[in-house]
């Protein structure tokens, strides 16, 4: 169950990196970003690469050194 919903998130993250890297309109993306309309997307992006990486810690058998 842990691999599918880290697959999951691992998609999402990927899929937002690339469409905002390949398709955006980078003078639309300031203005949604000056007016504020930015943050559901930024929330979804940062929620989906912290899942990924907190359900691959948690899957892990290595717990990193502090």
């Amino acid at each position: 169950m842990f691999r599918l919903m880290e697959g999951l998130c691992a998609v999402i993250a990927v899929l937002y990196a690339t469409l905002l890297v390949l398709f955006t309109n980078y003078d639309a993306l300031l203005i949604t970003y000056e007016n504020g309309d930015l943050t559901p997307t930024s929330l979804v992006f940062a929620g989906a690469c912290i899942g990924w990486v907190g359900l691959r810690l948690v899957r892990s058998p290595r717990r990193p050194q502090l």
